[in-house]
């Protein structure tokens, strides 16, 4: 149902910077690649604040995390006026300022990164961008007109024409009126008007008005076509507008034709929403779980949701294989998908706001209770917006899957084995499929897709094949870690034939030695790379797992002989001294059974 247009091929040259001739050569734009789109984006992104610990990249792998609100935001055509002060125009600003001065435009952005960024490499995208890219003509079109009415005005002597000038703004549409379907890449006049005030025209109401002199900062709406390539202009290039809520899904030609009509006609008459007057939110669940009133009356649902729109860009196909600007972009790309996540996320949040009545809200009493609370600051209480357990994260979500599972507890009884599976970014499936001179944190959508096709292989077999034994309930959560990485914690109640009971069935589920090397040649190999702890200790006292000089996971253990449960019932494993060793370059000692992180031979 959901087809759209394939991005374009990036131009000759961001085509090798993206991918190099080899893995080093393509080092100096792909790990500064954000910064390089940032110089030259149009808008700038507000509100979050971004972990630098985790993007410093010095320790592990770069990795995109963010914390607080996160929104878009454009200024005005011209820098704020300052007296005595020389103009310092930022995003957008400089292509309206500067106009065609292209070396003013290379050297405001060298200086905006304090110089750190290669200067040929900028003057080669400025000029891909102003030969390619749609905004750029607009906003530097707009700078010409200006000049033209100036000259206008000192031939004619016209008093006024100064005041006119000064009202001069561009209006961004929200779409390029092309099927998205089969077209992507707008020309300027059709994503964009540059208007003065005397001309006769109206903007439209859902278009994005950027004005010569406003000294206020205004937030783009998420549901607006140009949120995209106004924020990444290296990732569309050509200026691919993102999702709009008129992107229609696959349907018959004269169905296409009359609800584009009736979605024009409900555009223009849609309620403006506080945020921004670009607001029209449905969120993907809900409007697939719970508005079936909603599509009896007006039938299916035809269009693109955000969802669905970003999960077509993500796939990549064979046409798009060695050259997808997006799946090269790395560090960009991971930027990219937040970017999507949150605007996701806030569409879904506001369809919340806007459907208080229909979730019923008045039958939660929280407000009361709060108000009722002796410690409540009733200055801080505004109007309170009721989460239900069907919107995913909220605190009635996690509340109702907790009370889920200790229902489950209660009729099963306590579960006798908890499995942690974690993602292995060398997994072959997930090396396979990388783009040239790739690595597996630059595509966070593969690992993602890899390992949930792995959970379901581990899941089959434990669930439905019982390699561990019969399965009569079970919980799982899946979780990323701080680099990125999924991993999944999985509770199994057994049937009561297959429940460990003795220090053999113990060591039938779980080993914590070193295999056998010639009898088993892969395990050995498996366990050697992935299951050794550490070491850490005083050999190692810069671990991350030492906290107050100590292993906060109790290594190294203690030897032997056989399995034990200890005072609270937990398993003692068994770590025979059977003299097997694992010699590692990375560390003065030779690592033996102590060192072994405990796991089940079938799942390694």
């Amino acid at each position: 149902e959901i087809q759209l247009a394939q991005l374009k091929q990036p131009p000759p040259y961001l085509e090798l910077l993206l991918t190099g001739e080899d893995s080093e050569s393509n080092k100096p734009f792909v790990n500064k690649i954000r910064a390089y789109n940032q110089v030259f984006a149009f808008t700038s992104i507000s509100g979050a604040t971004l972990d630098k610990d985790l993007a410093n990249a010095k320790q592990g792998v770069y990795t995109y995390k963010i914390k607080g609100q996160h929104y878009h935001q454009y200024g005005s055509l011209m820098p704020k006026h300052i007296e005595d002060k020389k103009p310092k125009p930022t995003f957008a600003q400089i292509y309206f300022y500067d106009g065609e001065d292209f070396e003013s435009q290379i050297n405001r952005r060298h200086k905006m990164m304090k110089e750190t960024l290669n200067k040929d490499m900028l003057e080669a995208l400025q000029w891909e961008l102003y030969n390619k890219n749609p905004f750029v003509q607009t906003f530097i079109s707009a700078k010409n007109k200006e000049q033209e009415y100036q000259k206008l005005q000192e031939l004619h002597e016209e008093e006024d024409l100064n005041e006119k000038i000064e009202v001069l703004y561009i209006a961004l549409h929200n779409t390029h009126s092309k099927d998205m379907r089969n077209y992507n890449t707008p020309t300027a006049a059709e994503i964009a008007v540059v208007y003065f005030n005397f001309d006769n025209q109206e903007p439209n109401k859902r278009d994005i008005l950027i004005y010569r002199n406003d000294n206020r900062l205004v937030r783009i709406s998420e549901m607006h076509g140009a949120y995209d390539p106004l924020q990444y202009p290296l990732l569309f290039l050509y200026e691919e507008y993102g999702w709009h809520k008129a992107i229609e899904q696959n349907i018959k030609i004269i169905e296409r034709q009359k609800y584009l009509q009736e979605t024009v006609e409900a555009i223009d008459e849609e309620i403006e929403f506080p945020i921004s007057s670009d607001h029209e939110h449905s969120d993907d669940n809900e409007e697939l779980k719970s508005s079936k009133l909603q599509q009896k009356k007006k039938g299916k649902r035809k269009t693109v949701t955000i969802r669905e729109f970003v999960v077509y860009r993500f796939m990549i196909r064979d046409s798009n294989r060695t050259k997808s600007t997006l799946h090269y972009a790395g560090r960009l790309f991971q930027q990219y998908i937040v970017d999507q996540y949150v605007k996701w996320k806030t569409n879904n949040l506001c369809w919340q706001y806007k459907n208080q009545a229909k979730l019923r809200t008045e039958t939660y009493y929280g407000l009361n209770d709060m108000i009722s609370n002796e410690d409540a600051n009733i200055n801080k209480l505004g109007k309170q917006i009721i989460l239900p357990s069907s919107f995913t994260g909220s605190t009635r979500y996690f509340q109702q899957l907790y009370q889920d599972a200790m229902a489950i507890v209660r009729e099963f009884g306590k579960p006798n084995l908890f499995i942690t599976v974690t993602c292995n970014p060398t997994w072959p499936e997930i090396t396979n499929e990388l783009l040239p001179n790739q690595k597996s944190s630059d595509r966070p959508d593969l690992i993602a897709r890899v390992f949930k096709l792995k959970l379901n292989a581990i899941t089959d077999d434990l669930f439905n094949k019982g390699v561990l034994g019969k399965v009569i309930a079970h919980v799982h959560v899946i979780e990323f870690q701080k680099r990125g990485l999924l991993h999944v914690h999985i509770l199994m109640i057994m049937a009561p034939e297959d429940k460990p009971q003795t220090p053999e069935d113990f060591d039938r589920i779980v080993s914590a030695e070193i295999p056998d090397k010639d009898k088993q040649p892969k395990l050995y190999k498996t366990i050697s790379k992935n299951m050794i702890h550490g070491p850490c200790g005083s050999i190692n006292p810069s671990s991350p797992c030492m906290v107050d000089r100590k292993c906060s996971k109790y290594f190294p253990r203690d030897f032997a002989t056989t399995s034990t449960t200890n005072k609270n019932r937990y398993p003692t494993y068994r770590r025979r001294n059977n003299k097997r060793i694992i010699k590692k370059k990375s560390v003065s000692i030779n690592i033996d059974n102590i060192w072994i992180v405990p796991y089940n031979p079938y799942l390694s």
